[in-house]
């Protein structure tokens, strides 16, 4: 299901909740913090909501976020259950072929007399 129809859906579920709790847009609003004319436009599947506010929103509500808004079910999209079966078919043996792992740690920096070319100890004394 594209994004559009998801927001388009989950617009529809919470309209129907929220005038069967005998709630208003606005005083939905009030209690969850999010603005009136977002809250219409979410309805009308014309915005998004974040997980916060559907959070809240579920809460007012009375339902459980899980319920109210729904994901679709990914088992039936032939290419997400392909993409998954192929990814955990190759492992981690071809990431290793692929890409040699990385050295996670550096070499030690070169010591202040390496760097300017003098070396102490065989000066000491021949001043």
């Amino acid at each position: 299901m594209p994004i559009t129809g998801l927001r388009a859906e989950w617009g529809r579920r919470l309209a129907s909740a929220r005038e069967a709790k005998g709630l208003s847009i606005g005083e939905l609003a009030r209690r969850t913090g999010v603005h009136k004319s977002h809250l219409a436009r979410f309805e009308l599947g014309e915005a998004g909501l974040g997980d916060e506010y559907r959070i809240r929103v579920a809460a007012e509500i009375g339902q459980r976020v899980e319920e109210l808004f729904p994901y679709p079910d990914t088992s039936t999209c032939p290419s997400a259950s392909s993409a998954t079966a192929e990814e955990s078919s190759a492992g981690k043996a071809t990431d290793n072929q692929t890409n040699p792992p990385r050295r996670t740690s550096r070499p030690p920096a070169p010591s202040a007399a390496a760097q300017d070319g003098s070396d102490h100890e065989e000066n000491l004394g021949h001043e």
